[in-house]
């Protein structure tokens, strides 16, 4: 049996009432609680032997821990199961980095001030049930949803997340129906960069979403005005929120864009060669290099065509991040040594005479290697 592959939904926004608040404000606080809680518990015993408990044997504590404080009692127990399980695999995720040579830092306390906080239940025994644009959590019923989700398959999970004082969102994780598209009998290679986001073999290029000028001068403007202010205070509050919420319109549009661009190539194209980029190293390069990186948000994008050629019936191809993709000349495969240089936009081949486009030309190499590598694996 193969392995089982996940989706999440889009965050939809719910309009409790005010008990439903407080109990999402509970559980949320509670949550949080038993992140910080048992986060001091593993860093002591870290700090004394360098190994931290297994899951299990902090799961048993629970109990105990919530006759000591009764009104985590009125929490979710899958809530605070779910906060302590992803602590245990973030320490999990620093081992596995720590042993391919990097220097993660330890995961670290939650603060009750942070703009955004969530909790995450687990669907077990029909705990969560959605019909039409109501929900069902856990010890809490009936939750408007702004529209009825579309999901496509078995609820496994469902998060809750409050942003600022008084907006809440909802996102389910759930194990998708398979959809597959109709063949198209087209194969493409993607070239992801910073000057042109996305330049597919077939020369077509597609742009990420940027904010214009004067989205960036109201940011900057708040940013000014938020430093002069004192912390803590309500003036110092209210601006915060403010710097939040342009932060989280610029975010979804940039993500926005980033879904239409992987649906695109999902919807046309049967076999998808994209390059395995090591995004750290071109983010320690410089300053500039590290804030186009990571605007450019290439993780995301990797993760969206993953899970939608997944879902969808295309095949993936990842072509090492080795392969001189920008060197070599498409046509008769000369390597152009000078092209390593990413100031020359455009060249043309000593040997066959053909010019090149740095981003189209490297689109095509990537298209002609993944499916090599195609060929040699169904030849095997």
């Amino acid at each position: 049996m193969g392995k089982q592959t996940y989706a999440s939904t889009p965050r939809y926004r719910i309009y409790p009432t005010a008990q439903q608040r407080q109990q999402i404000d509970i559980t949320i606080d509670a949550a949080r609680f038993i992140h910080n809680y048992f986060l001091s518990k593993i860093l002591e015993q870290w700090q004394a032997t360098g190994e931290y408990p297994e899951y299990r044997k902090l799961q048993a504590q629970l109990p105990a821990l919530r006759k000591d404080y009764p009104w985590l009692q009125t929490a979710t127990s899958s809530a605070m199961q779910a906060a302590l399980l992803h602590l245990i695999r973030a320490f999990k995720f620093c081992d596995c980095r720590r042993v391919n040579g990097l220097f993660p830092g330890t995961p670290h306390f939650k603060s009750r001030n942070r703009y955004q906080q969530s909790y995450r239940n687990s669907n077990s025994y029909t705990n969560i049930i959605v019909t039409g644009n109501r929900v069902k959590l856990p010890k809490i019923p009936n939750i408007k949803i702004c529209r009825a989700p579309s999901i496509c398959g078995r609820i496994v999970a469902a998060t809750v997340t409050r942003e600022g004082a008084d907006s809440y969102y909802i996102s389910f994780c759930y194990v998708p129906d398979p959809r597959p598209l109709p063949a198209t009998g087209r194969a493409v290679g993607v070239d992801l960069g910073i000057k042109t986001y996305a330049v597919t073999s077939d020369g077509d290029s597609m742009e990420l979403y940027h904010p214009d000028k004067r989205q960036l001068a109201r940011l900057q403007y708040l940013r000014d005005q938020l430093r002069r202010q004192t912390k803590g205070s309500n003036r110092w509050k209210k601006t915060s929120e403010k710097i939040w919420r342009l932060n989280r319109k610029l975010s979804n549009r940039r993500k926005d864009s980033i879904h239409k661009i992987t649906s695109k190539l999902v919807r046309n194209y049967d076999i998808i060669c994209i390059e395995s980029l090591y995004h750290q190293s071109m983010m320690s390069q410089n300053e500039y290099r590290y804030r186009a990186v990571k605007y450019s948000s290439w993780g995301e994008f990797k993760r969206q065509i993953r899970y939608k050629s997944e879902r969808y019936g295309r095949q993936l191809v990842s072509v090492s991040r080795f392969f001189a993709s920008s060197q070599l000349c498409s046509v008769c495969g000369y390597k152009y040594p000078r092209a390593k240089r990413l100031t020359v936009r455009n060249w043309t081949c000593p040997v066959c005479g053909a010019h090149h486009d740095r981003d189209a030309n490297a689109a095509t190499n990537i298209l002609h290697e993944g499916l090599r590598l195609v060929n040699q694996a169904s030849a095997a």
